[in-house]
């Protein structure tokens, strides 16, 4: 019995240490419907689809969930490839993740 053929290809895991010194885009995904934000089948379509290294930072609301992404330097790139998949209906940058003004 082959069971290899029924087997998933998942794109490579991200080694932390590898990507710390790549750049860092933070954004928020708001999609059509709610999803598990952090679930391991969320973060391996974002991953699969950016081509980088994502990691859940924090969810705003079931259909709006925070991201960081490394080995990315082109916000507009990553925005266009998250796009594709038809459950992210928006991709904007995380204004948190910018310098802060002093008061």
């Amino acid at each position: 019995m082959l069971l290899s053929a029924c087997a998933q290809t998942a794109p490579p895991a991200c080694d932390p240490a590898a990507v710390a010194q790549a750049t860092d885009l933070r954004v928020i995904v708001q999609f059509r419907e709610p999803v598990a934000g952090d679930a391991p089948q969320t973060l391996r379509q974002l991953q699969t689809l950016s081509q980088g290294c994502v990691w859940a930072v924090s969810s705003v609301s079931p259909r709006v969930h925070a991201y960081r992404f490394s080995g990315l330097a082109d916000a507009a790139l990553l925005r266009q490839r998250l796009l594709a998949w038809p459950l992210v209906q928006d991709v904007v940058p995380d204004a948190r993740s910018g310098p802060h003004a002093a008061p």
